[in-house]
């Protein structure tokens, strides 16, 4: 029986993945609010995430391993030259939205750490402002409070908790209004884009907890389970090999 447990202990040190927590995930989602390219491709680490990604779409949320990942974009079909290329820095258990935009004439990446939820009877918002083409911006609800004003090119507001299915109203210093014909569901988080869309603000809608729909978080790079999930399954295999071959020895 001494062997039994040496054999078990032994195993466990070879495979620290069944004594420590399995190595944690995030979540990121890439948009393309560049106005100045027809479509493009966006790599993660070197392989294909999503192609043919058109102005203003956005990809699922993907999940991938905490860390540092190397975010490329070119344009479609092109893999000689990027556009971008960056690296983002994330933790695990989070949400993020990378977005590829024209900042001075040249392809930027900004990195967001999304919310994913809301109470009850209420919504999460915040604005970022992407249009180079207008002025400061402020939000405001129709028929209720300002929610913050004088929002720069390239900055983004805090969220604010807003009733639910609340009208939501986007304006530049030349009183140009922009609302939003969506409505804002309760526990909902929600980031609006205002684009330059043919010289004019122009608005992108994102839902932030579209995470917790599990078809809505595919895998990127190769399918199939993770490689500490892997690692535990040969553990356990392994372990219970040992356990039957000694108990057998002992019959």
């Amino acid at each position: 029986m001494r062997k039994l447990w040496l054999v078990l202990f032994s195993a466990i040190i070879m495979f620290p993945s069944l004594a420590h927590a399995e190595e944690k995930e995030t979540l990121v989602r890439i948009v393309n609010a560049s106005s100045n390219n027809e479509s493009v491709d966006i790599y993660i680490d070197h392989k294909p995430a999503v192609e043919g990604a058109l102005f203003k779409n956005a990809t699922d949320y993907m999940t991938l391993k905490e860390g540092a990942h190397t975010i490329e974009v070119y344009r479609s079909g092109e893999k000689e030259t990027p556009l971008i290329v960056g690296d983002v820095e994330t933790e695990g258990n989070q949400a993020y939205t990378v977005i590829a935009f024209e900042k001075e004439k040249k392809m930027s990446l900004k990195l967001l750490n999304d919310e994913t939820s809301a109470p009850k009877g209420k919504a999460n918002v915040r604005v970022l402002n992407l249009a180079p083409v207008s002025n400061d911006l402020e939000a405001s609800i129709k028929n209720g409070k300002k929610l913050f004003d004088n929002l720069a090119f390239n900055d983004v507001s805090s969220y604010e908790e807003i009733k639910a299915e609340s009208k939501l109203h986007i304006k530049d210093n030349d009183k140009k209004v922009t609302s939003l014909s969506q409505t804002l569901q309760s526990g909902s988080a929600y980031t609006v884009l205002a684009v330059n869309s043919r010289n004019q603000v122009e608005t992108v809608l994102l839902q932030d907890n579209a995470i917790l729909s599990p078809s809505l978080v595919p895998k990127t790079g190769m399918g199939g389970m993770s490689s500490s999930h892997t690692l535990s399954y040969a553990a356990l295999v392994i372990l219970g090999g040992c356990v039957f071959f000694l108990r057998r020895r002992h019959q």
